[in-house]
C-alpha cells in the first residue's frame, strides 16, 4: 500500500504557475502585473535565518525561510492576494475610530512561488530566489 498526498489546492499547484493544464486564464499577466505594484507599494519581502535546537546535546540545525506581507486599509485587494496565492489575512484595530488595518501573509513554499510567479512585474525590489538575496 502506497500512501498518496492530499490534493493540491489551485494556488499549491505548481502547474498553474507554469501556466500548464489551461491555468492561465485571460487576465492572468495583467493580474500578477497589478499584485506586483501592489506589493512594491504596500509590501514586504522578508528571508529570516531560524536555528533549530535539539534536546540532549544533539546538533541542531541552521534553515532560511521567506515570507511576503502586505498591509492596507482595504480588505478587498488583500482577498484578491490570498485568492490567488493563499495564506492568511489578519485584522489590527485601532484605537480612537481609525480604520482597521488588514496584513495579508505568507510563507516558505507558498511565498516562494508568488515571487517566483510576481517577479517580472516587480519594479521598486526584485528578488533573487535562485541566490536568496534581495537587489534593489
Amino acid at each position: 500500500m502506497t500512501l498518496q498526498s492530499a490534493p493540491l489546492s489551485l494556488y499549491e499547484d505548481p502547474a498553474y504557475w507554469k501556466g500548464e493544464k489551461g491555468y492561465r486564464e485571460p487576465g492572468y499577466a495583467e493580474r500578477l502585473a497589478y499584485f506586483a505594484g501592489f506589493i512594491d507599494g504596500e509590501g514586504s519581502i522578508g528571508i529570516w535565518k531560524r536555528h533549530h535546537h535539539r534536546p540532549y546535546g544533539q546538533k541542531g540545525y541552521i534553515y532560511y525561510g521567506i515570507g511576503l506581507r502586505v498591509s492596507n486599509n482595504a480588505v478587498a485587494p488583500l482577498e484578491a492576494l490570498k485568492a490567488t496565492f493563499g495564506g492568511s489575512i489578519s485584522v489590527r484595530l485601532v484605537p480612537g475610530g481609525y480604520h482597521p488595518s488588514y496584513t495579508w501573509s505568507i510563507q516558505s513554499a507558498l511565498a516562494y512561488k508568488a515571487l517566483l510567479a510576481l517577479r517580472p512585474y516587480l519594479s521598486t525590489l526584485r528578488i533573487s530566489a535562485s541566490q536568496g538575496r534581495a537587489d534593489e
